[in-house]
């Protein structure tokens, strides 16, 4: 996007294959935002790999975002508008241009619906408003799972070590991690190192290592300077968690929760046998499960898009055996209104739940097994931004992590006692709402759980 005066830009939008003329008329608001396109912190060698692979180390043009009016539309690549930008934007970076539907009031009924299309690496995955009136709310506004995508599921048999992040060239150790602000799996394999192992880049969740650890969530907003990519566990395990080293349990984590533990095929008591022992047998429950997502910085006016959970690893992936999908982080909404919001219903953009390892039974004469690869983790909460001249009242407002994927095994009955387990996915981090004069009463961005 180059600026050409103080008062007329032209968006050059190089490769597109939309028309805008098609699209666009003069007078028309739009929203200019940059989706992706922060740096995060990898290795050139792979002795060097910590937990440290994924941190943020600029944000560049990633978040920054502007509304502008349509002044004239010259030809089918380019837009000239009315004032000279704030921001700087990159193409590569995944910048783009979302028409902002300008109404006079705006009523969303109870059976109603407003909602927008899933991000899908180019496009989408903002809802955005204008309305001169009273906005009322009674149905919902949604962008749930809509934001950044979650680590695929994919057979992968390489039982490959605990890196962050795998050793590329075809060993694709582990799942796929979740997409983020740094961009997504092709971006990881080009720039990162590789797209696979339970690093976690920015907001998305690292993949569950080999064999059979749980994908990591993803996140949104939360304190940058707590994060562990562990999350956060609950005190009933706590005893559990200490074994991993004395102290385990205290520790909090802002951001994604991490994924559990790697394949275990002995039923053994898991408060007082630690996990990685051999007693344990098949993988030794190893606590190599995807790190959850990183919170990011809101200090500065920038946006973003909920984290994608990361996938677990799967390496029996078939038609009747299923899991191990991240799940999509939550969506943008932004609601400009000049006047009041209010209503009974909801504004919400949740992270979506990462998939549950399961399957059909397999008959009771069979010695099949399903449901035996780990679970996704959940998406990170979307953002919510309430930019009202009045009040927001009534209506309940969420931007929550989704859950991590379960596993749910299933065993014929010739397939011998069911000892066997693999790690869920770690829960989504809570994702981010503001609002500009008095607080929604009901408002929740709660982080999901395991």
């Amino acid at each position: 996007f180059k600026q050409k005066t103080a008062y007329e830009i032209r968006l050059s939008l190089v490769g597109s294959e939309m028309c805008i003329r098609d699209r666009l008329q003069v007078g028309d608001l739009i929203m200019i935002i940059q989706m992706q396109g922060a740096i995060i912190k990898t290795f050139a060698v792979v002795g060097g790999q910590d937990s440290t692979y994924g941190e943020i180390l600029n944000y560049n043009n990633a978040g920054n975002y502007e509304f502008a009016q349509v002044y004239a539309i010259p030809n089918a690549t380019s837009i000239v508008v009315d004032c000279g930008l704030k921001n700087n934007y990159l193409v590569t970076g995944k910048s783009q241009i979302v028409r902002v539907p300008r109404y006079n009031t705006l009523a969303v009924n109870a059976a109603g619906e407003l909602t927008t299309d899933v991000w899908n690496g180019t496009t989408a995955g903002v809802l955005a408003v204008e309305v001169n009136g009273t906005t009322t709310i009674n149905g919902t506004v949604t962008a749930t799972g809509l934001g950044f995508r979650g680590g695929a599921a994919a057979n992968n048999s390489n039982y490959g070590g605990l890196r962050f992040v795998d050793l590329g060239g075809g060993a694709n150790e582990g799942g796929l991690k979740g997409e983020s602000i740094a961009g997504s799996v092709t971006d990881y394999s080009l720039t990162y190192g590789g797209p696979y192992a339970m690093g976690a880049p920015a907001n998305g969740g690292g993949g569950g290592n080999c064999h059979n650890g749980g994908g990591g969530g993803g996140a949104n907003a939360g304190n940058v300077s707590g994060w562990f990519g562990y999350g956060v566990i609950n005190p009933a395990y706590n005893v559990a968690y200490n074994l991993e080293w004395a102290g385990r349990a205290a520790i909090v984590s802002s951001g994604g929760g991490r994924g559990g533990y790697s394949f275990s095929s002995a039923n053994l008591n898991p408060l007082t046998i630690a996990p990685g022992l051999v007693a344990w047998s098949g993988d030794n429950r190893r606590k190599n499960g995807g790190f959850g997502g990183r919170p990011l910085d809101y200090s500065t006016g920038k946006i973003f898009l909920g984290g994608g959970g990361g996938a677990g690893h799967v390496n029996d992936l078939n038609a009747s055996n299923t899991g191990g999908t991240g799940g999509n982080g939550g969506g943008l909404i932004f609601l400009q209104v000049y006047n009041n919001i209010s209503g009974t219903g909801i504004i919400v953009s949740d992270g979506s739940n990462g998939v549950t390892a399961t399957g059909p039974y397999p008959g009771n004469f069979s010695n099949s097994v399903n449901g035996n690869d780990s679970g996704g983790g959940g998406g990170g909460g979307g953002t919510i931004m309430l930019a009202s001249t009045g009040n927001a009242s009534g209506v309940t407002v969420n931007a929550n992590g989704g859950r991590g994927g379960n596993q749910a095994i299933v065993k014929g009955g010739f397939a011998g006692a069911n000892t066997e387990a693999e790690g869920p996915g770690g829960g989504g981090g809570g994702g981010y709402i503001a609002y500009s004069n008095t607080a929604p009463a009901t408002q929740n961005v709660l982080g999901a759980v395991s």
